[in-house]
């Protein structure tokens, strides 16, 4: 089973969460906050794939 990891909340909250990130094998967040938080994934990922989605 691959362990998963949701990175949202408030700034403290996803802070925290970022130090648990190794531990996951798969990371969820939204597009918004993966731009927010830029630099903390580019200190621990060499690649990111991420999907756009919207919902009319």
């Amino acid at each position: 089973m691959l362990q998963t990891l949701v990175i949202a909340g408030e700034r403290k909250t996803r802070e925290m969460l970022f130090t648990k990130i190794k531990h996951g094998q798969v990371v969820i967040t939204s597009y918004p906050l993966l731009r927010r938080d830029i630099h903390y994934y580019q200190q621990i990922f060499l690649i990111l794939f991420f999907r756009w989605s919207t919902t009319y």
